[in-house]
């Protein structure tokens, strides 16, 4: 099995007018990467910087940091990913460049999916593609693009043999000690064990304009989804580990039909409940606890169903595990799946099941086989769990966070998700 070492660069932020003097400072740990991996990951706007408000770019950072890159690649047999803008036509995009190791520029990949102010000064990216390098062919996506399971879906079927991802993953800085991101907590990982290949994500750590601050923790992921090197969130760095870049079939897709009930429910707030282990008296329990829907591995009388209240479809583990397994029915209006886990362990399908609530913004319960239950938010947080011990577990479900996919201004991840899908065509099947 072909092996290479990787290596992602957490790196200090900067602002756009201070890229040369931050550029410099770059350059003795790119090329102390480069002596130690073939392949070296920057994050996403290291040149010139990701905030541009209304500067704009006028392309001298980049190149300037591709023509660099260049040398170091030919000095070095090593192949490089970078995140910068790139200008054609009058239009300015917000790109990965890959500078392979003879010193040319592969390929570039451009932002699919923008977030929040990207949009204000960076054109869409239109197309879907792995880039051909000398390691193989390298399935180049730029942070939010990674919350849309279309993306690398497509990249993985169209051949790539493992996921890059220059990334710029922010913070609400809630708390100082726990700088919370989606991307670096849960989906990064779950990328790679959904397509069963490894993943590599460089972001940056500390301050950008005093407005924008990045949680670090880059990453280089194996394609089981287990983290091989994990950074902090507040100091640059150089991650190194051994990935695998052979060629595996991904996992089967599931079966493209699928069956749902009632899509054109207006849902209404409610309270539902998981049950598991010993049988109880539903009508009293159910009652007690104002439970207005019953989730259970028994039988539930029809006053407790979930599809009076909520579009729901059942699902099994290949439609869970599929990247897109679930999107259709998502977008035809299913606002609740409810997987009963047979064969994957109960931990990845609890991030596949978080994860899946997160891009999809709907609703999960997930079953295990183990007397486990779980109620997930379309934010991919836990509600609720029940367990052998505490049989009824109740969430309460609200219909504002199923009206829509925005999860940062301008930012639509269902309506992105659409495009992908539609832009991917064949290949994310």
């Amino acid at each position: 099995m072909p092996m290479i070492c990787a290596a992602a660069l957490q790196l200090p932020a900067h602002d756009y007018e201070q890229f040369d003097e931050a550029w410099a400072t770059f350059l003795p740990l790119i090329r102390t990467a480069a002596k130690h991996a073939r392949l070296v990951v920057l994050p996403e706007g290291t040149a010139p910087a990701y905030v541009l408000t209304t500067a704009g770019d006028n392309g001298r950072a980049t190149a300037h940091a591709l023509d660099d890159l260049a040398t170091i690649a030919r000095e070095t047999d090593t192949t490089f990913v970078i995140g910068a803008a790139r200008t054609d036509q009058g239009h300015l995009y917000n790109s990965a460049f890959v500078v392979d190791n003879d010193g040319s520029v592969a390929g570039y990949a451009d932002k699919f999916c923008l977030w929040h102010f990207d949009e204000r000064w960076y054109r869409r990216g239109e197309r879907i593609a792995p880039i051909s390098t000398s390691l193989g062919l390298l399935g180049v996506l730029i942070c939010a693009d990674g919350r849309i399971p279309a993306i690398a879906r497509s990249l993985r079927a169209q051949g790539a043999n493992a996921l890059v991802m220059p990334t710029a993953w922010v913070t609400s800085n809630r708390r100082d000690d726990d700088l919370e991101n989606l991307q670096a907590d849960l989906l990064a990982q779950t990328r790679a064990l959904e397509n069963n290949i490894p993943l590599i994500a460089a972001n940056k750590c500390g301050v950008e304009r005093g407005t924008v601050k990045y949680c670090g923790k880059s990453q280089i992921v194996d394609a089981g989804g287990s983290c091989l090197a994990l950074a902090s969130q507040t100091t640059p760095e150089i991650l190194y580990a051994e990935i695998a870049l052979e060629h595996v079939q991904p996992f089967p897709f599931a079966s493209a039909s699928f069956v749902h009930s009632r899509s054109n429910l207006e849902v209404q707030t409610f309270r539902l409940a998981v049950h598991v282990g010993a049988p109880i008296p539903v009508h009293e329990t159910c009652t007690m606890l104002d439970i207005d829907a019953l989730l259970s591995t028994s039988t539930v009388p029809s006053e407790y169903s979930q599809h009076r209240h909520i579009s729901s479809i059942d699902i099994d583990d290949a439609r869970a595990r599929d990247p897109i397994g679930c999107v259709e029915a998502r977008l035809a209006g299913v606002h609740l799946f409810v997987w009963h886990l047979r064969s994957l362990e109960e931990s990845a399908a609890l991030r596949i099941a978080r994860t899946r609530a997160a891009e999809l913004r709907c609703y999960f319960a997930l079953f295990s086989a183990h007397e486990r239950a779980w109620i997930i938010d379309p934010n991919g947080a836990l509600l609720c769990s029940a367990d052998s011990d505490y049989h009824v577990a109740v969430a309460t479900v609200t219909p504002e966070i199923l009206c829509s996919g925005i999860v940062a201004p301008h930012t639509d991840v269902l309506e992105e998700l659409t495009r992908a899908m539609a832009v991917s065509g064949h290949h994310a099947r």
